[in-house]
């Protein structure tokens, strides 16, 4: 980084008259270099920042004078100082969201396997298949999975999404990684990976419910239709239990 020899101080106006600057109008100062905020005039009084933080208030007539007050501090030693450092941070920064941005592009070794979403699908349905027979996934094989275009996802609905969600949602979205890709995106200032499909796991719907029956006949039908797939499914008791005791929990009249 280049050391600073000399810091001055410029004007940024928010009213414009005229085709020039409003002689009353508040001004932001910077410096140069570095680009740094350092007061603002208004009225009459200069609210300046400091190099070794806090703020004073002084008196200026005008903009010009402000200017000149903000000088005589930032363009000294201790205000050079403070304004390489700043750059320095500012360029870490810079070389961080850079790194970010590098690790969130990739592309999946086996993104070349497909190009229709039904042909992802079925890549998706056999790597599933696979994971249930090696024991990554859990038994039974109840995994449906099908493709929302609104969402660009897969979505893989299953009953122990009910017991073991987020479980089923990390394997499942590291299954399919293999076949994905993705271009680095930006929310809200921080990078994010941007995948050209999302992974979406859920519980199958229940039963078509009937708008004219009373809520708990409905969460009552609920608990019915999703214990008897669950028993015919093959699962195991303790998650049928668990289901149970949902709907026992949130919903306890439909006991």
């Amino acid at each position: 980084m280049t050391s600073i020899d000399a810091v001055t101080i410029t004007a940024q106006f928010s009213l414009y008259s005229r085709g020039g600057p409003d002689p009353d109008s508040p001004a932001n100062l910077h410096t140069n270099p570095g680009s740094a905020y350092v007061g603002r005039w208004q009225a009459g009084i200069l609210s300046l920042n400091l190099p070794a933080g806090g703020k004073s208030e002084v008196a200026c007539r005008d903009v010009t004078e402000a200017i000149r007050a903000a000088t005589l501090v930032w363009d000294t030693p201790a205000g050079q100082g403070a304004i390489e450092h700043r750059q320095a941070e500012r360029e870490a920064e810079q070389q961080r969201y850079k790194a970010a941005v590098a690790r969130a592009i990739w592309t999946g070794e086996r993104r070349h396997e497909w190009q229709e979403p039904k042909q992802l699908v079925a890549l998706a349905k056999a790597a599933i298949q696979q994971a249930v027979k090696d024991g990554v996934l859990p038994m039974p094989n109840d995994y449906r999975v099908t493709w929302r275009s609104d969402d660009e996802a897969i979505y893989v609905r299953t009953h122990h999404a009910w017991v073991r969600w987020s479980q089923i949602a990390e394997t499942v979205k590291d299954l399919l990684r293999p076949f994905n890709a993705s271009g680095a995106g930006d929310f809200d200032g921080h990078v994010v990976e941007n995948w050209v499909f999302n992974t979406q796991v859920e519980e199958p719907t229940g039963p078509k419910k009937v708008r004219s029956l009373p809520l708990v006949d409905r969460m009552r039908l609920e608990r019915t239709h999703r214990v008897a797939v669950m028993e015919r499914a093959g699962f195991p008791a303790a998650d049928i239990a668990k289901v149970q005791a949902s709907f026992a929990t949130y919903a306890p009249a439909a006991e």
